[in-house]
């Protein structure tokens, strides 16, 4: 089931698993609508191998990460990543696990999360990134890979030629991301597109 966004009227307090309290994101609902009310009721896992096996697993479930407090979203992708990072990009980056927000992800340039990704991408995904080098993007990655993949699939399915599937395909890019053919990023996409079609049409063909 996919995250839905809340926005609240008035803030909340979440309680960590560490035992802490801290505000919840603006988008969520709060455990509890008070820090007073938080603090009083707010309990720590105190079996350390309990609190490990915790982060362990949402590791494994970023969707349910992204209702965990600030304090755990930190902690989770320190433990994850080996990096700290502040409590609005800890949430940006949950938010973009759970959403496959790949150009996202790289921004951040956190070299253990980007390991993370790149295994898990196939060619189509870097073709994108690839893409985007050259381009500034004006869709989201998914959006760019659903429109690319449709028309490759029809392209091969009514076995056009290679040069016929590189125009096509070319030009269907220039549309779809704004680029004017006669500047210097169209002339990249054009080759970018003729050096990946091999990758592309094999994906299609398996």
């Amino acid at each position: 089931m996919k995250y839905k966004y809340t926005p609240l009227k008035m803030p909340g307090y979440n309680c960590s698993l560490m035992g802490q309290c801290s505000p919840s994101h603006p988008h969520l609902t709060g455990q509890y609508s008070s820090l007073e009310q938080c603090q009083a009721n707010c309990l720590s896992l105190e079996d350390r191998q309990a609190l490990d096996l915790s982060y362990i697993i949402l590791s494994y479930d970023w969707s349910q990460a992204l209702q965990l407090s600030q304090i755990d979203q930190i902690e989770l992708i320190r433990r994850s990543f080996k990096q700290r990072v502040p409590a609005d990009q800890a949430y940006q980056i949950i938010k973009s696990l759970v959403y496959e927000e790949v150009d996202t992800l790289l921004n951040f340039n956190i070299p253990e999360l980007t390991t993370y990704i790149i295994p898990q991408l196939d060619d189509l995904d870097l073709f994108i990134l690839e893409l985007n080098k050259v381009v500034n993007p004006t869709k989201p990655h998914r959006v760019q890979r659903e429109f690319i993949h449709e028309r490759v699939k029809g392209d091969v399915e009514l076995n056009l030629s290679d040069a016929d599937i590189v125009f096509m395909l070319t030009y269907d890019l220039f549309w779809s991301m704004e680029i004017d053919p006669e500047t210097q990023s169209g002339v990249e996409v054009e080759r970018i597109v003729g050096e990946w079609l091999g990758r592309l049409r094999g994906m299609e063909m398996e």
